[in-house]
């Protein structure tokens, strides 16, 4: 469904202010998407899908997996020219990505750089098991013999992001919550919704975390990090369900998915993607036409799904107390919505002002007051 290499800044030091971390993304990534119902996209020049202009994402309707591809990064252009005029001498017609390296800051004397490999939903489990163990990736660097003159790259610009507003679908996912509190109360629990709060993202890229010494925490251009509220499951009986809008359905992303999060120690428990949790807002809204149901989601998490009650099409997911990845029964849990390359312009994420954010509805137990107990 999705493949990315994102170059990062990962530290910087300065005589000054010493080391710090700041894993900023350089730009944009270099990225391959699918989705069933859309087609494929690509910014990833490879063997089969070559000569991509900067900045724009090829269309296609089948996506080009398996293919080669070369990447150059350098802060030099003859140096990086130097190395695609020898690429093409071993293997012609190989899909070469260029990307220039811009000093970070002006002071600084060190800095070191990485390269981030991303891939999500593989067909093949098992396919994908054995390419991670040996994934077919090999890394060069390549130092020239002597000293070249300086030739600097011009900075790349930023793919502008477009995206189709969802708020038009506010009356409905309203009614969406709504359906979803009715249900709870009728099952003799209480209901407890929070909406999430608004996302503060100050800037569209990470020069402001490079700039003020902040640790960009590994951001990507490709998706928008859609924070909802915390909650927790502290035993058998909590049950949470979360209601959305499916992203994927709304044109807002090619793949899409919710994850849970241990905020405490920024670890991702589990996710579920856009296609198993499709079709699940049918039964809340019978009032609705499937078409339009289809662009919202409920999921409900508990501990144990066996031990919970749910309508029997809604899905659930139990989320693991121990081992890992897991969330211990007293911690905190947070929902994140992560929606990937959106079908317009460059495929780059959507913007989360044009989006409709989750609501989690607790399902809690009646609490039966002290003086009660006793009769």
């Amino acid at each position: 469904f999705f493949f990315a290499l994102t170059p990062y800044i990962y530290d910087i030091f300065t005589p000054n202010t010493g080391r710090f971390t700041a894993f900023a993304s350089m730009g944009d990534s270099f990225s391959t998407g699918y989705n069933a119902n859309i087609g494929a996209f690509s910014r990833l020049n490879t063997d089969v899908w070559n000569n991509i202009p900067a900045g724009v994402a090829a269309r296609a309707p089948t996506a080009a997996w398996n293919a080669t591809f070369a990447f150059i990064m350098g802060a030099n252009k003859d140096t990086v020219a130097g190395v695609a005029r020898a690429l093409d001498a071993v293997a012609p017609g190989i899909g070469k990505n260029i990307f220039g390296m811009q000093p970070p800051i002006a002071a600084a004397t060190a800095v070191t750089y990485t390269m981030l490999f991303r891939a999500a939903v593989p067909k093949n489990r098992q396919a994908w098991q054995a390419y991670a163990r040996n994934p077919p990736l090999v890394a060069l660097r390549v130092t020239p013999q002597t000293m070249r003159a300086p030739n600097a790259f011009a900075p790349t610009p930023l793919i502008a992001r477009q995206t189709e507003s969802e708020l038009p679908l506010r009356p409905i996912f309203n009614t969406l919550v709504r359906a979803v509190q009715s249900y709870v109360t009728s099952t003799g629990r209480q209901q407890v919704a929070t909406a999430s709060a608004p996302q503060m993202f100050a800037a569209d890229n990470s020069a402001a975390c490079v700039q003020l010494r902040i640790n960009c925490g590994g951001d990507n251009r490709d998706t928008n990090y859609i924070r909802a509220a915390t909650f927790q499951l502290n035993d058998d009986n909590a049950l949470v369900y979360a209601v959305g809008v499916n992203h994927a359905a709304t044109g807002n992303a090619y793949y899409s998915n919710v994850a849970l999060y241990a905020p405490s120690r920024l670890l991702a428990v589990l996710s579920v993607n856009d296609d198993e949790y499709a079709r699940s807002a049918r039964r809340w809204l019978p009032n609705v036409d499937t078409a339009t149901a289809d662009l919202f989601y409920v999921i409900a998490f508990a501990r144990n799904c066996d031990k919970v009650t749910v309508p029997r099409d809604t899905r659930c997911v139990s989320v693991p107390s121990s081992g890992f990845p897991s969330v211990a029964l007293d911690a905190d849990v947070v929902l994140w919505e992560r929606p990937y390359s959106t079908v317009f312009g460059g495929a780059v994420g959507p913007w989360w002002q044009s989006l409709i954010m989750p609501t989690i509805v607790e399902s809690r137990a009646m609490t039966t007051l002290p003086f009660m107990s006793s009769f």
